[in-house]
């Protein structure tokens, strides 16, 4: 039987029914486990909704197996969902660049170093993690705006809102976050070009 790698299978979780999901957690309960088991199954918890038992399934797929980008990835995903912001950051800053959801990756890296109040190294992380990924780049340049915001740097703050409502519209609490700049930025808004 064809073991589907780490990275298929992540991508086909979108396509599971909660019955598919919730059976194939439970064949992976009773079996015997290697680390790619327990991603898997971190990652079906997490569709389930069963965010404890995937926290402890990615959490022993990291300590299997620290430098396996997708171990890495379970465990920086359920350490998002569970705001434990130090052990996401550790994950996801062990993915390198040949990984198939590095800007992703990047994304939720930048938004753990922020939640950190590592705002500095957050703002370079977006700003580098720019284009790595077409999906993430109106959400990146949000974060961005956090950022900003977080040092001061107001100008920047409303140039990379403004790309931010250019890429991803329907981000309302940008447009909300961005009427929010004092007046004297709301008169520098920046034409961004698609």
């Amino acid at each position: 039987m064809h073991r589907p790698s780490p990275t298929e299978f992540i991508q086909r979780m979108e396509w599971l029914s909660a019955e598919e999901v919730s059976l194939r957690a439970a064949a992976l309960r009773a079996a015997a486990r290697d680390w790619q088991d327990d991603v898997e199954l971190a990652m079906l918890c997490v569709a389930a909704g069963n965010l404890e038992e995937g926290a402890i399934a990615a959490r022993a797929a990291y300590r299997s197996a620290p430098h396996e980008p997708h171990s890495a990835y379970a465990f920086g995903v359920t350490s998002v969902a569970a705001k434990s912001w130090a052990d996401a950051a550790e994950a996801f800053d062990r993915i390198g660049a040949s990984f198939e959801l590095y800007g992703q990756c990047r994304l939720l890296l930048a938004l753990a170093l922020y939640e950190l109040s590592r705002c500095e190294e957050a703002e370079r992380m977006t700003h580098e993690a720019l284009g790595a990924d077409d999906d993430t780049y109106g959400t990146l340049c949000a974060l961005r705006s956090r950022c900003c915001v977080a040092l001061g740097r107001l100008d920047e703050a409303a140039n990379a809102f403004d790309e931010a409502l250019v890429f991803s519209p329907k981000l309302t609490w940008v447009r909300a976050a961005r009427a929010n700049l004092p007046a004297a930025t709301q008169t520098k808004i920046r034409t961004v070009v698609v």
